[in-house]
């Protein structure tokens, strides 16, 4: 009996923040819906804000507020016997409900799918803003003397975190992320870098790597620029966008796009102005996957100066998709894509390595061939058939 037919009449509840934000782990449910239906799949989705079949509110989220705790407690008990009742199966998909979905986990078999460090962070990003490096120490006590020094419990917000919220992060996050992991069925991860951050802080039943979809259409045919360095991402301090920018300080002859947007946008403007290279860098804001498809056939060089845990990055696959050579700090999960041909991948934080290996990339851009070659074998290993197979399978082996 094959996946397929193993899945046939089972009902599966999905737990996730929305359906209609773009990006993040909601767009794979989209893309593995169809699947789902055709291997026999009943599904059913819950959500924060009523874009599923169910609205669940304030119950997907983990904000600490005492005067909430018990009849938060007692919703998500009676949700979770409620979806017992009527599912076979739950998955939690990219976030940390961590009430509900202990309650789940106790009804239900349930499946999560980590696809950031929001298991293991109370700051959910594993990075600290001022030495703009990844955080390599395990979440407890001792996340207070560090964001005291690196203010990272602060960061992702911009404002502080109340005193209450920072202990209940600090103290509770690795208890409950055990109890979780021991209680659920299994955790699905996007790479061997996720499945190694889940492990330093518990030992769940079942660890499955399945890769995202990195989904691009086929690039149009444009002449490649000899001179044009690309970014793609949200504009953000943990992406490192301001190291692009000083890649053209060393790089004198060279251009950058920027497609993204990010609170970032103002301070980079400024910054790009300040460094003298501003007449140099085109902001070009979110563009469709058309756009950025074309953007990654014209340039010669993209960059990922990540310096925050990087759990996967579907740029990259992206960019080698459209025959777009990368050069990226190895960092995170990274490497699932990054080693292999048409990727640099060099220490974080190593600017004159990261200048270097994009220069010698404008030195000599892609040949068709070799272009040809990275985005056959890109397609093949990030495509949405392999991705749809993939997960069809681990929740086959959960049931």
């Amino acid at each position: 009996m094959s996946e397929v037919d193993s899945l046939a009449g089972l009902r599966l509840s999905v737990v996730t923040a929305s359906l209609t934000r773009p990006g993040g782990t909601e767009r794979y449910l989209l893309l593995l819906r169809g699947a789902l239906e055709e291997a026999g799949v009943s599904l059913r989705v819950l959500t924060r804000d009523g874009s599923g079949d169910e609205e669940l509110g304030s119950l997907l989220d983990d904000t600490p507020d005492p005067f909430r705790l018990l009849p938060q407690a007692r919703r998500a008990r009676g949700v979770a016997q409620r979806l017992a009742a009527t599912s076979d199966l739950a998955l939690f998909l990219g976030i940390a409900p961590f009430g509900f979905a202990l309650a789940s986990a106790r009804a239900l078999p349930t499946l999560l799918s980590v696809h950031t460090p929001f298991l293991t962070c109370p700051a959910g990003s594993r990075y600290l803003p001022r030495s703009e490096r990844p955080c390599e120490r395990r979440a407890g006590l001792g996340c207070l003397k560090v964001d005291q020094r690196e203010g990272c419990l602060s960061f992702q917000t911009g404002a502080p975190f109340a005193v209450a919220g920072k202990l209940s992060g600090s103290l509770t996050r690795t208890p409950r992320t055990r109890l979780l992991l021991r209680l659920a069925r299994g955790v699905i991860v996007n790479s061997e870098a996720t499945r190694g951050d889940i492990l330093r802080h518990g030992s769940p039943a079942r660890t499955w790597v399945v890769h995202p979809p990195a989904l691009i259409p086929p690039p149009p045919r444009v002449e490649r620029d000899p001179r044009l360095l690309l970014f793609v991402g949200r504009l953000s301090r943990l992406k490192g966008v301001a190291e692009a920018l000083e890649v053209l300080v060393r790089l004198k002859s060279a251009r950058l796009e920027i497609v993204g947007d990010g609170d970032e946008r103002g301070r980079l403007e400024r910054s790009a102005k300040a460094l003298g290279v501003e007449d140099r860098v085109t902001f070009r804001g979110w563009l469709d996957v058309e756009g950025v498809a074309e953007a990654m056939a014209r340039a010669s060089c993209t960059l990922i100066p990540s310096r925050w845990f990087e759990a996967f990055g579907q740029v990259g696959p992206q960019a080698l998709q459209a025959g777009c050579p990368v050069v990226a700090y190895d960092v995170g999960g990274v490497s699932a894509w990054g080693r292999t041909a048409g990727v640099t991948l060099l220490p974080v934080g190593d600017l004159p390595g990261l200048s270097a290996a994009a220069g010698a990339w404008l030195e000599r851009p892609p040949s068709a061939e070799e272009a040809s070659t990275w985005s056959v074998a890109a397609r093949e290993r990030f495509g949405l058939a392999r991705f749809q197979r993939e997960y069809l399978a681990v929740l086959a082996d959960a049931r």
